[in-house]
């Protein structure tokens, strides 16, 4: 038995090597797995990236701003012009169903910020100032000329106080959609910082694998309706268009505290246009009393936008969330037509 036992302890150590090198190649061989497919993704994401881009061109004109190019659409005649800018990252798409309406009676011009659907980067932070500088350079350069009555969607509405504030005599109106409000991390619910911390990672989770064209494999980024479905794809399945998420959303409290100086608008003829209170857009995750809280305050906050002139109204689009300007553009388009028919009735 002591001779048994020596050769059984003499087999074990090879034992364990091989056991031990199998696990090596198969790690090795996952691995490869892992690079291969990486590689397949970043290529799939390429070419289709290339097909979209020769495939779908912007409506509009790409303008020379500072040597980059950015993309302005303006339809309609008529003055003021209304300046349609878009939410955190959204291209003049989220316009789609508002701007061919407000051409009726006016000019109209949507645009794409610097990274942003068709237009170039910048080197310039997407914060408000730079926002609103760039697009008053766009507006000189293609020859659109004040007075304007400007229209902001989300965190667009901080950036077209913004605008006013640094071009006072250029604006005669302004419409807020679901305006971002410059105090608004302050006055939530506490506990949705949580949430706040949670979408910044998830910003970082799209960038990542957009480069290997997973978004666009599984159909999750630009989903929207069918008729503007190819448009969407081309300007949101994309690496750039991931980062600039990421880039504008780290920016907001600079934008925040530009927006809060800008002070009041005097007797300025002002809109504001609010989602349901009772239809929630936040995610489930966040619980129903979280959400509730939010809405609250964001409703407040919405009110106290209507104050910033003399002149303000707030009107509240039943059964819609953040994006009223798609669930009831009718809503958005009589908002912009008050402050534009307001603007023109002002003594000159």
């Amino acid at each position: 038995m002591p001779l048994e036992s020596a050769r059984l302890s003499e087999t074990e150590p090879p034992r364990k090597r091989r056991a031990l090198r199998w696990i090596v190649y198969l790690l090795a061989g996952l691995s490869g797995i892992v690079i291969l497919l990486a590689i397949i993704g970043a290529i799939y994401q390429s070419v289709e990236r290339s097909n979209d881009l020769r495939t779908h061109s912007p409506p509009g004109s790409l303008v020379d701003v500072s040597g980059y190019k950015m993309h302005l659409y303006c339809v309609g005649d008529g003055s003021p012009v209304v300046i349609l800018e878009s939410g955190l990252n959204d291209s003049w798409l989220s316009w789609y169903k508002v701007q061919p309406s407000v051409a009726k009676f006016t000019r109209v011009c949507s645009y794409d910020r610097a990274s942003v659907g068709w237009s170039d980067a910048q080197p310039e932070p997407p914060d408000s100032q730079n926002i609103a500088l760039h697009l008053n350079h766009l507006l000189k350069n293609a020859g659109v000329k004040p007075p304007y009555v400007l229209a902001g969607h989300s965190i667009g509405g901080i950036h077209v106080r913004v605008y006013q504030n640094m071009y006072p005599k250029d604006v005669v109106g302004i419409v807020l959609v679901d305006s971002a409000h410059p105090d608004q991390m302050k006055r939530f619910p506490p506990q949705l910082r949580k949430w706040v911390v949670l979408q910044k990672l998830e910003f970082k989770l799209w960038k990542l694998s957009m480069r290997f064209g997973i978004p666009r494999f599984v159909k999750i980024c630009g989903n929207g309706p069918a008729e503007i479905r190819d448009a969407l794809r081309t300007v949101e399945c994309n690496t750039r268009w991931a980062e600039t998420q990421e880039a504008e959303s780290n920016y907001f409290d600079s934008s925040a505290d530009e927006g809060r100086k800008s002070g009041s608008l005097g007797s300025m003829p002002l809109v504001i246009v609010s989602r349901d209170p009772d239809k929630s857009g936040l995610p489930g995750i966040i619980g129903a009393d979280l959400a509730k809280q939010t809405e609250i305050a964001w409703g407040q906050m919405q009110e106290d936008l209507s104050h910033l002139s003399t002149r303000g109204r707030r009107v509240v689009g039943e059964g819609t969330t953040h994006y009223v300007q798609l669930q009831r553009p009718a809503l958005v388009i009589d908002a912009i037509q008050i402050a534009v028919d307001a603007s023109r009735n002002e003594p000159q």
